[in-house]
């Protein structure tokens, strides 16, 4: 590869690395500083598809990023843009989904109807026994 084509591909880069950084409106080091995760006490979760009905409502939330559900443990890491969406909002869109969530580290509870749970997965058959391996959720 001769001088001149290096140096074309080389601006050819720098122009898709400036192109990308103005489509998304915002520098790599803005984004990132806005990055936050937040952990959940989570009720209700008896089976793998408790956790996939907590990330589809998630991800109906405009600045959600990346969901962690630890179905044994009964908690829940929450990436999210601090910027456009608020911890207690999380916290209300799990509840709202049958799976009611506390913050981890102030213990609010947001005011929802799904809130007082009975201890059994939303819109399920009975839990038998505990650790159904997913038979409850169907």
């Amino acid at each position: 590869m001769n001088r001149w084509s290096l140096a074309v591909v080389i601006g050819c880069v720098a122009v898709l690395f400036a192109g990308a950084v103005a489509f998304s409106g915002r520098a790599p080091a803005e984004v990132a500083a806005k990055a936050s995760v937040v952990e959940l006490q989570v009720g209700n979760l008896t089976c793998s598809a408790c956790v996939g009905r907590i990330e589809q409502a998630l991800n109906k939330v405009d600045g959600i990023g990346e969901v962690s559900v630890d179905l044994t443990g009964g908690t829940a890491k929450v990436g999210y843009d601090a910027v456009r969406v608020a911890p207690e909002t999380i916290a209300a869109t799990i509840s709202d989904a049958g799976y009611p969530a506390t913050l981890a580290s102030t213990g609010a509870v947001p005011a929802t109807k799904a809130s007082a749970g009975n201890g059994a997965c939303p819109g399920c058959k009975p839990v038998v026994k505990k650790g159904c391996g997913g038979g409850c959720c169907g």
